[in-house]
């Protein structure tokens, strides 16, 4: 039962760890996108 209750935290856990991946990611790169073109359109604009 304890064997059973161990392999379900790992389970939840790693499933956590991935969701949390994917979560980052969606939100890291549209704010990566968006500071991308504000900064190439604040070089065109101030050069």
């Amino acid at each position: 039962m304890a064997l059973y209750r161990l392999k379900a935290a790992l389970f939840y856990v790693s499933n956590l760890s991935a969701y949390m991946q994917s979560l980052t990611l969606s939100l890291i790169l549209p704010v990566g996108v968006l500071l991308g073109g504000a900064t190439s359109i604040a070089r065109d604009y101030y050069r």
